[in-house]
């Protein structure tokens, strides 16, 4: 699949990722059946016959060298898992067995980009660790206001074009 990935310019586009890389990272039992590839958005290439596709930019912390190919870290792993559909448990035994093996330092998930949803199953799943996570619970709080400052604009907005209503 490596040189299936590469570009124009001989680069390598795929890097194993979501549950092919948390196998192979070491932070789950199960093999899935398909070949888990993150790709950039600008990649065109149909996937191959047992390859599952993910169109995102990786930033270069993100990405680990192997020998002959590459894989998502492990921090990096752990959050496709908890913003995809990774059945709860096991993300939740991956976030330990990650813990565990010191792969999760504390500002590990600092600068990440993730979606509320994401970062509600992520911080489950280090809770259930019995892992702080306080950085996570100001990430959600100031989610939640933002949700919430978007939604008093949209309501305001509606009022102010129909004036006639009230609450």
């Amino acid at each position: 699949w490596s040189l299936w990935t590469r570009n124009r310019q001989n680069i390598i586009q795929g890097v194993i990722s979501h549950g092919s890389a948390l196998y192979l990272n070491g932070l789950s039992d199960t093999d899935s059946a398909l070949l888990h590839l993150t790709v950039p958005p600008s990649f065109r290439k149909k996937p191959l016959p047992g390859c599952q596709l993910y169109k995102f930019r990786l930033s270069p912390e993100d990405v680990e060298q192997r020998d002959g190919f590459m894989i998502t870290s492990p921090v990096r792993t752990i959050i496709d898992a908890a913003e995809g559909e990774f059945p709860e448990e096991s993300l939740k035994n991956a976030v330990s067995t990650a813990h565990n093996k010191g792969l999760l330092l504390p500002d590990a998930f600092d600068r990440v980009k993730m979606s509320y949803r994401g970062m509600e199953r992520l911080r489950e799943a280090l809770s259930g660790d019995g892992i702080p996570a306080p950085w996570l619970d100001q990430r959600l709080n100031r989610s939640e206001c933002e949700n919430l400052r978007s939604f008093t604009i949209k309501v305001r907005g509606y009022f102010a074009q129909h004036p006639e209503e009230t609450l």
